[in-house]
């Protein structure tokens, strides 16, 4: 997967602010792990994840977050609000352990 458009990282954002963003909440849910978390490491991609987990219309976020506990994103480009978020699932998995 190649880096990301900040057009399309912008429309894709705009996307999961719509009342039914399912077919954007399908795309990113069907991606590998491995596409995960290239999406997370990307600096314009990252805000995308951090979009679908912030939308009010996205109704499946816990499936996103059971994807993101099984990656590991260790890049300069995430997003700080991204690196707060994969902070809080990571901690949220110790605790339940």
């Amino acid at each position: 997967m190649s880096s990301f458009n900040l057009h399309g990282s912008l429309l894709v954002q705009s996307m999961l602010r719509f009342s039914r963003p399912d077919v954007v909440v399908n795309s990113l849910l069907s991606l590998t792990a491995a596409e995960l978390q290239a999406v997370c490491c990307d600096s314009a991609g990252s805000h995308v994840v951090t979009a679908f987990v912030n939308s009010e219309t996205v109704t499946r976020r816990s499936e996103l977050y059971t994807q993101l506990q099984v990656i590991h994103c260790h890049c300069r480009t995430v997003s700080l609000s991204l690196s707060v978020l994969l902070r809080g699932v990571y901690s949220d998995t110790t605790q339940l352990s």
